[in-house]
């Protein structure tokens, strides 16, 4: 893997994603698995709280937005809790 700015720039406008992952909690050596991109696709595809956020912000729901953001930011600092957890005794 080269630098970013080693990137071709011809190159760059066809870059769609930029992934990071600095404890390779969906990667595995720098790297996205079939498996987890297929995760990820089938989570999109069935809209989860997506839909919810967005629907709430649209009607101006300020209060459920924010409850939204909180609970997702929960699940995600519990997980990670967890992630390290689970990888510090496998380890």
């Amino acid at each position: 893997m080269k630098p970013f700015d080693q990137f071709p720039k011809s190159e760059k406008k066809h870059i769609q994603f930029v992934l990071t992952d600095i404890d390779d909690t969906l990667t595995i050596d720098g790297r996205l698995p079939a498996i987890a991109l297929n995760a990820l696709e089938r989570l999109a595809a069935a809209g989860g709280i997506n839909i919810l956020l967005y629907s709430s912000i649209n009607q101006f729901q300020w209060q459920s937005v924010a409850l939204i953001l909180i609970a997702v930011f929960g699940i995600v600092v519990i997980s990670e809790f967890v992630s390290a957890a689970v990888r510090k005794k496998i380890s």
